[in-house]
């Protein structure tokens, strides 16, 4: 399962890319809400399932959600 992680935390992301990695997941970072819309256009069919961190600044992930 190919899985984006978005958080503007980049020690938060990192950890949760690499614990997905642990369990056998193939893990995207993105560290922003634009990063995060980038990606999924760009990577639409070959992402799985999203971990969208809801308080960010700049485009939060209710923003990128829509």
């Amino acid at each position: 399962m190919r899985v984006l992680v978005v958080d503007d935390d980049e020690m938060v992301a990192q950890a949760t890319a690499d614990l997905l990695s642990l369990l056998g997941h193939e893990a995207l970072q993105a560290f922003d809400g634009e990063d995060a819309v980038r990606c999924c256009r760009t990577e639409r069919k070959a992402i799985d399932c999203v971990l969208l961190d809801v308080r960010m600044p700049v485009m939060d992930g209710l923003q990128v959600l829509e």
